[in-house]
């Protein structure tokens, strides 16, 4: 099993993984992150278009698109979603749970309501 984790809600990072220069190869010292060595040149683009694009709307579509040639070359085969469960005190506030990051990234802005 492999399993891995985004390291920000910005998914741009993880997708480059994937592009067909980050198989590890002499050219790049054998220290490239696409371990599975899938190239694809639609995905390449895909990629590099994403990097470049501004607009979150666009950008959302170009990674739901990287998404699917991922899932129908069977480059990866996601098996399992780990949910994570919180249970907080009524009198506990500004927390702000998120999937990025510890459930503690924020406890400065906690309090306790009276």
């Amino acid at each position: 099993m492999l399993a891995t984790t985004l390291g920000s809600p910005d998914p741009q990072a993880d997708l480059q993984r994937f592009i067909t220069s980050q198989i590890a190869q002499k050219a790049n010292h054998w220290s490239g992150r696409n371990i599975v060595r899938w190239s694809n040149p639609v995905y390449d683009q895909l990629w590099m278009h994403g990097a470049a694009e501004g607009d979150p709307v666009k950008r959302a579509s170009l990674v739901i698109q990287m998404n699917d040639l991922l899932i129908d070359d069977v480059v990866i085969i996601p098996i399992v979603w780990r949910n994570g469960v919180r249970a907080v005190n009524r009198t506990l506030s500004g927390m702000a749970p998120t999937s990025w990051d510890s459930d503690v990234w924020d406890v400065a802005c906690w309090y306790r309501q009276a």
